[in-house]
Order: structure tokens, then sequence, then C-alpha cells
């Protein structure tokens, strides 16, 4: 696929990794045994491409690793694509905004090249020397303050504008000149959002001397900026779930989706400035900017009528003509970067080849010897029913199959979410989490063939193993996904909002009509906990702790209670298991299918109990010394398991009595049986638990 120019080409990766330690053996005869590290690499956060003056191209790229010590490991590696050896080494503190590679890097008309970097800083690769440079901080370390630069745009002036992610409640503005590196700073933009909480200067447009940020997480606000007079003015603000964007096609646009209430207009209604959807109870008004005035975008207006002269947006000063210093960017090779986090011969390669090139031609190679290669750690891991287990490694370092019969790991390379949970149903596994509650489906008995591209629409095509179905962003409003369980052919989820709105959400996807649905109403105030889906009920319950809203300072409950849906996501009721709870816990179906088992583990309750959802009584609690920290059943024979520190735990879910099985040795997570046999992760390991 082309895009910006060139090419990124990527291919599924299959390595078969081996390893053995001797087990462990507790002194009850626990058996614990690590199979291996599935995932090893070193992290690379951002890319670059640039011509060099030997008519050639150098590849750029940031290494960042934090070690088991916490040890920050950075390494930016500048490498002649045709040479392919010595590639240059520079370090700097701080990770880049992996936001930012080939296809969006932020070139300047100089040929510079610009990396955000952690703490308000800038590397930037300089054509001329072939190495790289760093400016910043920018701003002065803050609590709360700014950290990092968010969004980063080159203006139709040729200077680069960021805005930043802090905690203050504000963003920040930068304008740097990429010829001096002289910059001018901003502060404080923004005001109106949750200070606890990440803002960021989301969206921006550059319409020298003005510059537009959309700026939030939760209430969002408008804000135009006169770079040359410091001048600040706060244009529209709209409060969750509903936002601020700009959609510029003629001149600098905005839009703003508010709540709609009437019912006057059809489906899909445009009058004059404004979109009405009446079934989504929404409207969308658009605007032009202009200075620091708002006018309304009518759909059919007369250019020579309008109180300012419009400027197309696509029409910015073609960057390689604007001063001669610059190489042009030419036509770019075609890259294949699936070797950038597969580690072999401690070596990270790059492949590629010369535009144009036929089909079949030779890809050529480049390779550099890594400074530090780490153990990534496993952030999910479920068992499937051919009797591998599939996991992923966190970081969007990607996913390993592992097949017990014959002790090996089969790595994939990067590709799919972060911090996945998954769920099998009808012989095809299914995963999604961040961000957007992403949702993939996967056929484990054909080959892995997802690629890791930055474009949405790529990683849809439904010939690619796996694909993405779609978002349950879109009806729960969740970016992270913290339970999926497949039921009546459907996948039922639960996760966590974040950005525009707070609390949490649930949803389902219908695999025969591909259809989602879900809810995110009155869930402001619990962040998700636990969910259960409970057929035998026609009964879909979730779990949340209470959290405040500083939108709604007034409104919060008194006490966590279970919210009850039906299976189409409409919630019933909230039922309340004991006074004055401030979570209601991890929850687990018992096998009745009319009760559920919950686990407490806050600072005020470290407790387990038993509830009938049919009745709606608590049926028995137990307050415990030291909390559970999963519970996990083992398919083979139906036994509740958990794990209380590092000890391996029996559990009646009648009685709720709990029996030591045996020292684990570690903190195990992420428990799965397969065959009767246990499986879990302690950070990048996977390790096998035989029972005595």
């Amino acid at each position: 696929m082309r895009r910006a120019g060139f090419a990124v080409v990527l291919t599924a990766l299959v390595a078969m990794i081996g390893f053995a330690q001797p087990a462990k053996v507790s002194p009850q005869g626990l058996r614990v045994e690590s199979i291996g590290t599935p995932v090893k690499s070193a992290r690379y956060w951002t890319t670059g491409l640039s011509p060099n003056p030997r008519g050639g191209y150098n590849f750029i790229t940031q290494i960042y690793n934090v070690d088991k010590s916490g040890k920050m490991d950075t390494d930016w590696v500048v490498l002649d694509l045709a040479s392919g050896q010595p590639a240059k080494r520079f370090t700097f503190p701080g990770y880049a905004n992996s936001n930012f590679q080939i296809e969006n890097q932020l070139r300047a008309a100089n040929g510079r090249i610009f990396f955000a970097i952690q703490g308000t800083r800038f590397c930037y690769y300089d054509p001329e020397t072939e190495t790289i440079g760093m400016i910043g901080p920018l701003f002065p370390a803050t609590p709360g303050g700014p950290g990092f630069f968010y969004q980063n745009q080159i203006g139709p002036d040729g200077l680069l504008y960021s805005t930043t992610q802090s905690s203050d409640g504000f963003t920040y503005l930068a304008v740097v000149n990429p010829d001096t590196l002289t910059f001018k700073t901003f502060e404080k933009i923004g005001g109106k959002v949750r200070k606890e909480m990440l803002t960021y200067g989301y969206w921006i447009e550059v319409d020298p001397p003005w510059v537009y940020v959309c700026v939030g997480q939760e209430t969002w606000a408008l804000v135009a900026v006169n770079t040359e007079t410091s001048e600040s003015k706060v244009l529209a603000e709209v409060p969750a779930p509903y936002r601020i964007s700009f959609n510029s096609r003629e001149h600098v646009r905005v839009s703003i989706t508010s709540e709609y209430t009437g019912t006057d207009m059809g489906e899909g209604t445009f009058k004059d400035n404004v979109l009405y959807v009446p079934s989504q109870k929404v409207k969308t008004e658009y605007f032009w900017l202009a200075a620091d005035k708002m006018i309304p975008a009518m759909q059919n207006y007369n250019a020579a009528e309008l109180p300012f002269t419009p400027r197309s947006m696509k029409k910015f000063p073609p960057l390689e003509l604007t001063k001669t210093k610059a190489l042009p960017l030419g036509t770019p090779p075609e890259l294949d970067l699936s070797g950038l986090g597969l580690v072999v011969d401690n070596s990270f390669t790059v492949k590629w080849r010369p535009a144009g090139s036929p089909t079949a031609a030779e890809w050529r190679t480049a390779s550099f010897p890594l400074k530090n290669v780490i153990g990534i750690k496993i952030q999910s891991l479920i068992a499937l029913k051919d009797g591998t287990l599939l996991g992923n490694a966190e970081q969007y370092n990607g996913f390993f199959r592992y097949k017990p019969a014959d002790n090996k790991l089969a790595y994939y390379g990067k590709a799919g979410p972060s911090q996945p949970v998954i769920a099998e149903a009808d012989g095809k596994v299914y995963f999604t989490g961040y961000p957007n509650s992403v949702l993939y489906v996967y056929d484990p008995a054909k080959p892995w063939t997802c690629p890791f591209p930055a474009d949405f629409a790529a990683i849809s095509k439904a010939e690619l193993n796996p694909h993405v179905l779609g978002q349950f962003a879109v009806k729960t409003g969740t970016h992270y996904a913290y339970g999926l369980v497949a039921e009546g052919g459907r996948l039922y989820m639960y996760g966590r909002r974040e950005r525009q709105g707070q609390g949490g959400g649930v949803g389902y996807y219908d695999i025969a009509s591909g259809k989602f649905e879900g809810t995110n109403a009155n869930l402001n105030f619990l962040v998700p906990r636990g969910f259960a889906v409970m057929p035998a009920l026609k009964k879909i319950v979730y779990s949340g702790e209470l959290i405040d809203d500083p939108t709604h300072p007034t409104e919060k409950p008194a006490e966590a209670q279970l919210v009850v849906y039906d299976m189409e996501m409409k919630e019933l009721k909230r039922i309340t298991v004991k006074p004055g709870l401030a979570s209601t816990g991890w929850l687990y179906v018992a096998p009745s299918g009319k009760q559920i088992v919950g686990v407490l583990n806050t600072p005020t309750d470290k407790a387990i109990y038993l509830f009938d959802m049919e009745t709606e009584k608590l049926v028995k609690w137990v307050t415990l010394t030291d909390a559970i920290d999963w519970v996990s059943t083992n398919p083979k024979d139906g036994k509740w398991f958990g794990r209380v520190k590092s000890t391996l735990v029996q559990l009646d879910p009648a009685t709720l009595d709990v029996k030591p099985i045996g020292d684990l040795g570690r903190a195990l997570a992420y428990p799965v049986w397969q065959a009767g046999v246990l499986y879990g992760t302690d950070g990048p390991e996977l390790f096998k638990v035989t029972l005595p």
C-alpha cells in the first residue's frame, strides 16, 4: 500500500523460540516451571526517512527501553540504507511521541525532521550533518504541568507548532523556528478541564498568526491564540460526551457536536450551519474561524461575500520549494519495517528497495545492532480449544502462541491493540483493546498475516488474519476494554472511558450481523471493576468502584451498587450488595448461573461475597486479611482457584472457603487452564504450574 509517496510493506513473521529453566517445587508439592520469555524486543518509538548527500536515503529511529532495574536506555540511530553500516548513534533522555512515524514525520522546509520527546523537548535530524540534536526543555518542569508534546504540526509559514499533554487542566503551546531553533511559548491555554486528569491540546489548526486549539479530555474548549500579540480567547466550550474538532476544507473550519433534544428535524438534516441527527439526539454546528471570530459555515455560500479571505487548507506552500537548503524528498524507497521489533542476532533489520522496483525484485536489507534487548511484559493470555495458548506483550509489541504439545513459542510480530482482552467463539478468536476498544477477529487455524500499519482502513481488510471488525467505542465511549465474554453468538464487553468522559461503558457485538450496541449512561461515577454475563437470568451485571465527577459534584452516589442490564444493554435496576461499599469488586458467575461471587480489594474492604441475582439477596460475606488477587476456574473439573499474595488457593464458590495449595514463588498473573494444567505470567515470562 502506498501512502504519502512511499510504501510500508509489513509481513507476518513467525519465530520459534525455545526456553528451559529448572522447575521449582514448593514444600507442598506445587511445581512451577518457567516456559520462557515469548517476546523479547527493543522498542522503537518513532521513525524518519531523509535523503542523504550520497544520493540515497537515511533511516532514522529511536530505540527506548526501561530494564528491570528501572534504568532508561535511549538510542537514536541514523542508518544509511544503501551502505547499511556503520549506523550513527546518539543518546538523549526521554522517549519520543510514537504517533509520529515516517508517513507523518515532521519534516521542515530545511529538511530537518523533528521528533517530540518526553520533557517538552525536541530531538531533530539535521540532513546536512546527518546527526541528531536536541532542543529544550521548552517549558520548565512543574508538578502537573506540561510533560510531553502531544500534537505537532508544520504550519503554512514553515514553523513547528506543538501543544502539550499535562494534568493541571491546561495545555501549553510552543512555536519553533526550524532554521534558528529558537522558540516562543504560550502557557496555560484552556483551563476548564478536570485538574487531576490528563489534558490535551488534542487538535490544532494554524492560520498565522492565529493558532486554534481544541483543549480537553472531558470538558472541551476551543481556544484562539495570536502568536504575535499573545492574545488568547476561548471561543467555545462543550461538556463530555460532546466534543469540538476541526473539519477544515475551505479555510479553517471547526465542528462542535452537542446535545439536541428537539424533534422538528428529519434524519441527518442540514439547515444553515447545523447538521441534525435526531436518532442520536445530537447536532453538529460548523464554523469558520477568522482571527478571534467564529462565523457560521453555511452549506452554500458565496466566497466573495465572506467577511474574510478563504484559504484552502490543502494549499500550504510545498515544503521542498520554499527553501533551497533542503534536499528534495524525491521518490523514497519502499520499506518493510516488519523486522523492527523482532530481534535477530541482537539486531533490528530494515528491508527496502528502490521506488518503482518490480514486485518480484529482491529486497535489500540494512541492520543495526541493539544496545539493550529486554523481555516484554505479557498483558493477556487465553487457552484456545486447539490446545494452544495465545497472548500478547505490552506497548503494541504483538502476539505470541504457545503449543504445549511440543513446547514451542511462535511470535507474530507487532500487531493488534494495546491491553487486549480475548474471547473464543465458534473456532474464532476475538480481542479488543486500546484505543477505542477496537475489535479484531482471528482464525487460529490459518496463518497470521496482519501487519501493524497506522491507518485503520488497512487493517480492516477481511483477507487479513486477524483483521478489524470495528470499535465498541462508537456505542460505549470506552477506550480501554476490561473484559470480553462470548455468549449466545455475541461478544459482551465492559471497559473504561477516557478523554471524552470518565467511568465505564458496556456493550456487545453481534457476530452474525456485525452490529455493535452499548451504553455508558450514568456510569460516570463507577470506574469498571467487574462484569457478569448471566444468560440463565437474561441479565448482564456491571460492577464498579466509586469515583468523583467534578462535572456533577453533587450527584455522586452514597455507595457502589451492581448495575443490572437486560441482554440488549438496557438498564433494569441498581442493587445494593452491602450499604456503604466503595466498590462491588471483581465478579465471577457461580456454577448455578444465578449467583455471582464478588472479590473486593480496596483500602477499606478486602472481602469475598456470594450474591444471589435471582432473589437479589446477599448470601454470604467473608472478610479477608489478605485479598484474593484473581479467581480462575479449571474447566476440566470445575474447581475454583485463586492467588493470595504468592500462594495458590482453592476456593469453594458455595461456601467461600479458601484453602491454601502451595507457594507459587511469585505473583502469578493472567491465569488460564489448558488440559487441566495451570499457566500464568510474571512480567515477561510464561509459567506452567502443576498441582500436587
